[in-house]
């Protein structure tokens, strides 16, 4: 918010190094940095979902967790 020009350019360079991996899926803990990579990685045409870290965790103990029905 301070320097959105900084903001902008470390953006972009954070969205193409992601790019540049091959990941599926990219996670941070931190808001600013999420809505930076989504902002980026969507201008530069990359379809890759972007999670909190606490996003990734759940999601993971939902698929792995088999909870047995109530009787």
């Amino acid at each position: 918010m301070d320097q959105p020009e900084i903001a902008a350019s470390l953006g972009e360079q954070k969205a193409r190094a992601v790019i540049a991996t091959g990941a599926d899926i990219v996670a941070s803990g931190n808001i600013g940095c999420l809505t930076q990579l989504r902002v980026h990685l969507k201008k530069l045409g990359a379809d890759l979902p972007v999670r909190h870290t606490m996003q990734v965790l759940r999601d993971a103990y939902r698929v792995t967790k088999q909870v047995p029905p109530k009787s």
